[in-house]
């Protein structure tokens, strides 16, 4: 990943965690989408470790039953997940 990509990823996140603990969830999705249709390959464990607090966050009472938070929270979590076997499958070279 472009260092100026790195770089606005986490401004991004780091931005939408903020807005969370402002109790700005629509800010905080806003803030987060560019992150969120990375390329499989632009993902990064670094991104994931940030998008980790971030889903604390929206784990908080204020935000449960929310809608928009569940949604936020699901995409996250797709993200996670790909970018993990992403890189599992770039170690065992494909063969996973």
């Amino acid at each position: 990943m472009r260092p100026d990509l790195r770089r606005v990823s986490r401004i991004g996140i780091d931005l939408a965690t903020a807005r969370l603990r402002a109790g700005q969830l629509d800010g905080a999705s806003l803030a987060v989408e560019p992150v969120l249709i990375l390329p499989i390959a632009k993902r990064t464990i670094e991104l994931s470790k940030r998008l980790s607090v971030l889903r604390a966050e929206i784990s908080k009472p204020r935000y449960q039953g929310s809608p928009l938070a569940e949604d936020l929270d699901e995409r996250i979590e797709d993200f996670m997940r790909e970018t993990i076997a992403s890189e599992m499958e770039s170690l065992t070279g494909g063969t996973g």
